[in-house]
């Protein structure tokens, strides 16, 4: 499983079990071009915040060290 992959499924486990009656939303990839995919973007961090502290918690102990050691340094930023 591709670390891409790996994390998109853990995001989609922490929606689950933290929300589980409302809609599952994807991190959206930002487009230096257009605005609209930046409101999209924000909005799935804002909307489901804590899935997404939840998600990188999980991150950090990611026998991949690359992710891990990437997480940690994002994690103290957006907490």
């Amino acid at each position: 499983m591709s670390s891409r992959t790996r994390i998109a499924a853990d995001f989609v486990e922490a929606q689950l079990s933290l929300y589980p009656n409302m809609k599952i939303q994807r991190i959206k990839t930002l487009s230096t071009i257009r605005w609209s995919s930046h409101d999209s973007a924000i909005n799935v961090v804002f909307l489901k915040y804590l899935d997404v502290i939840e998600t990188l918690e999980n991150l950090t102990k990611s026998p991949d060290t690359s992710i891990a050691y990437q997480v940690k340094c994002l994690y103290p930023n957006i907490t």
